[in-house]
């Protein structure tokens, strides 16, 4: 709403030289005006935040871009077939209320390198996928699906999503982090991280949650 008040809080930070911003929620709302179709705006000033955005990278800040990888409600409702049911052919939808889409899926897969070759466009330097992964519960209808095929299926969609400007992470195990509460809110993550340091350029770090169900508003 106020692009020049965060930047003014922005400039009185000492030594500050990268901003993170949440820019897609589990509700699969946009926080910037985003150009890919069916984009659903939220109820903010989303031109408002390219143009922070704009501004930021102009003056030389790194950005990262927090967004929700597979949970995406409004996404679900208008692809049924390319996310997850239960037996009755129902959405199935976490303990917080969002649908979650098929990772295994081409066009859920597509739809993220899509994304992430926006927000290059946008002068985002590294994307964070938070709930990159598929939810553990025995009410999804996960066919042939088995625990090693989800497992190859998000190993498979890490490797197609964008190389440079990104270039994709080089999983290198499983990293305990917290979010600062601050800004992500007080969530445990289990990080599909880049083994190389964090302030790399291009690099996409792979969040899954811990608990499937505890992904950000």
């Amino acid at each position: 709403q106020d692009p020049q008040g965060c930047l003014d809080a922005i400039h009185a930070q000492e030594d500050c030289n990268t901003v993170l911003l949440q820019l897609k929620s589990s509700a699969g709302n946009f926080y910037y005006q985003s150009q890919l179709p069916g984009a659903a705006s939220s109820l903010g000033n989303p031109a408002a935040v390219n143009e922070l955005m704009q501004t930021l990278h102009r003056e030389g800040y790194r950005l990262i871009a927090r967004v929700t990888a597979f949970a995406d409600s409004a996404y679900a409702l208008d692809h049924i077939p390319e996310s997850l049911q239960l037996a009755n052919g129902a959405l199935w939808m976490d303990s917080d209320g969002y649908y979650w889409l098929n990772a295994a899926d081409e066009d859920v897969v597509q739809y993220l390198t899509d994304l992430s070759l926006e927000l290059a466009g946008l002068g985002v330097n590294e994307i964070a996928f938070a709930g990159f992964a598929f939810p553990d519960s025995g009410s999804i209808q996960y066919g042939e699906l088995d625990a090693a095929a989800r497992a190859g299926a998000l190993s498979a969609a890490a490797s197609t999503l964008p190389k440079p400007p990104f270039r994709k992470a080089e999983r290198s195990g499983l990293n305990i982090k917290r979010s600062p509460s601050a800004a992500l809110g007080s969530v445990t993550e289990r990080a599909m991280t880049s083994s190389s340091s964090a302030n790399s350029a291009g690099i996409i770090n792979l969040q899954a949650f811990s608990s499937p169900c505890a992904t950000p508003r």
